[in-house]
């Protein structure tokens, strides 16, 4: 589950081609089902059309048939069955004329000799009737069959209506026609859906098999990175140190005064060593997740004011000023060794990159979390170094930076323990003009 989970974050780290292509493939899904649905509502509309002109023009023939044989009922009743008998497409053909109630209309000669004789009165009767020449035309239903009902008057000579014909041709040879034509259709569009989630698929596996390249040219630099960064900084102190000791060892050092300076200079190089341990081992318990959290109800004013009067040394050595105005603050819930960890950081990351000017440190809460700012003077940095500050070995380097030394890890660890407490680091940065990092701890438990 956690490899599959893995993949998914890492097909979808690259969110706008994801969408992209996603937005593809369903637009060539939507595509192929509407041209499909598109194609079959024409045709369908198509027959119909083409049927009801067959029903019509058959029923023209008809008229003409019935005027020749209309004073001879038993003759046009022949002629029906025998056409009938030919066409199985024609469920039923009738001549009717006017009864003596001129409210209806008397069956003289039908397909089926049952209906002969038999007055019929239907509303659609009355409507082909008065229609003279056009008559009406209706798709009807019968046990499941569809068919086209044609009523058309009969004129005599002067074009006087003398009877009904009613022609009922059968869609149901069409019907099987139409629909064994949409299972084909229907058939070629799952066809082409198959092959389209097997394109997907495989351009998902592709996809992923660009994406892992993609990580691990992420990883590799990141390595390429860590490398650089771990002999820079593992260098400068054991260069400093090999100095100072061969100094000692020489014998040109006679001076009480010289050992202890050299010996502070060694121990700084010794500490800056160990701070690279350190960060590296966070690094690694971090990741594994094995990094201890305990989170509890403490005061963080103090212990961040003791940590910035700790720090002011460091800042009158650049000639900075370091102003602590954090007002009165309600308990946190949080873990005060890292919350130390990460003022720690901010602040010599404030006083690092401010070469004039000054440090300010504030404080304030809401409902549910306090915020500690940090605010400097400093080099700042532009939007897209502001994106990418979080990243593991990260570091700005211009002009201003070159000789500011650093692994890039210490706002990576930084974010990582505030958001295991769940809270977060926040900034803002305008190129020089100065930055703002927020911390923001939860005040409660349940924040």
């Amino acid at each position: 589950m956690k490899n599959f989970t893995a993949k998914i974050k890492l097909v979808f780290g690259k969110k706008n081609t994801v969408v992209y292509s996603t937005f593809l493939i369903v637009c060539i899904i939507g595509i192929i089902f509407f041209n499909t649905y598109y194609s079959l509502q024409k045709f369908q509309q198509s027959k119909d059309a083409l049927l009801q002109k067959k029903a019509v023009l058959t029923e023209d023939i008809f008229q003409h048939v019935v005027a020749l044989y209309i004073e001879n009922p038993q003759n046009l009743q022949n002629i029906l069955e025998k056409i009938k008998a030919t066409d199985a497409e024609i469920l039923g053909m009738s001549v009717a004329v006017p009864a003596s109630d001129q409210q209806s209309f008397l069956v003289i000669a039908d397909a089926d000799k049952e209906n002969i004789g038999k007055a019929q009165d239907y509303v659609f009767n009355a409507m082909a009737w008065q229609a003279k020449k056009t008559g009406v035309a209706f798709l009807d239903n019968r046990d499941g069959t569809r068919f086209w009902t044609i009523i058309k008057p009969v004129l005599d000579e002067k074009e006087n209506k003398i009877a009904l014909v009613k022609l009922e041709l059968s869609l149901a040879d069409a019907d099987a026609f139409a629909k064994d034509a949409i299972t084909r259709v229907y058939l070629v569009a799952a066809v082409s859906m198959l092959l389209v989630l097997l394109l997907v698929s495989n351009h998902a596996r592709l996809f992923l098999y660009v994406a892992k390249a993609a990580h691990l040219e992420e990883i590799d630099k990141m390595k390429d990175d860590f490398i650089s960064m771990a002999s820079h900084e593992l260098k400068s102190p054991l260069t400093a140190l090999r100095g100072y000791l061969e100094l000692m060892t020489d014998g040109s050092v006679v001076s009480a005064k010289e050992q202890k300076h050299y010996l502070e200079n060694m121990g700084l190089s010794v500490l800056r060593l160990n701070n690279l341990v350190e960060d590296l081992l966070d690094v690694s318990r971090i990741e594994q997740n094995r990094i201890p959290i305990k989170n509890e109800s403490v005061q963080i004013q103090a212990a961040a004011s003791q940590l910035i009067d700790e720090m002011k040394i460091s800042a009158s050595n650049k000639n900075l000023e370091l102003n602590n105005q954090i007002e009165v603050l309600p308990t946190a819930y949080c873990d005060l060794e890292r919350v130390k960890q990460i003022v720690v950081n901010l602040l010599s990351n404030a006083i690092k990159y401010t070469q004039k000017g000054s440090v300010k440190i504030t404080g304030r809460f809401d409902d549910k979390f306090i915020y500690l700012i940090f605010a400097d003077t400093g080099i700042g940095m532009s939007a897209e170094q502001v994106k990418n500050l979080f990243g593991k070995f990260y570091r700005i380097t211009n002009d201003k930076t070159k000789n500011i030394s650093g692994t890039g890890l210490g706002l990576w660890i930084s974010r990582q323990l505030a958001r295991k407490m769940r809270g977060d680091i926040l900034v803002e940065s305008m190129e020089g003009v100065g930055s703002r990092f927020t911390l923001k701890i939860p005040r409660t438990e349940k924040s």
